[in-house]
């Protein structure tokens, strides 16, 4: 939600495939630059403190995120692409077990 457009909709798509649950939510926002989705999982990462954008905390969500997931043997990705329109699509997915 803090980095989504104003008026924006956040989207949750499911779908199921190979036993799995796939998990995308999907914002439209000022997105990811290109190299920061390589390390967004990591800890305390940040991106560029000098954009205009609240950057209260401490880069450890999307880290506790990650190994949640990845300690259920599953996956998360991220990816952010321009929408045509001056903004963003971000999208991050992950998958579930399905039992």
């Amino acid at each position: 939600i803090k980095f989504s457009n104003e008026g924006s909709v956040i989207r949750v798509h499911t779908s199921i495939a190979n036993g799995k649950a796939y998990v995308s939510v999907i914002n439209t926002g000022e997105g990811i630059a290109e190299n920061d989705l390589k390390h967004i999982f990591d800890r305390f990462y940040k991106t560029d403190q000098s954009r205009e954008r609240d950057r209260t905390g401490a880069g450890l969500g999307l880290s506790l995120v990650h190994n949640i997931i990845r300690l259920h043997k599953q996956t998360i990705t991220a990816t952010s692409k321009p929408d045509g329109n001056g903004s963003y699509v971000t999208t991050f997915t992950f998958t579930l077990e399905i039992e």
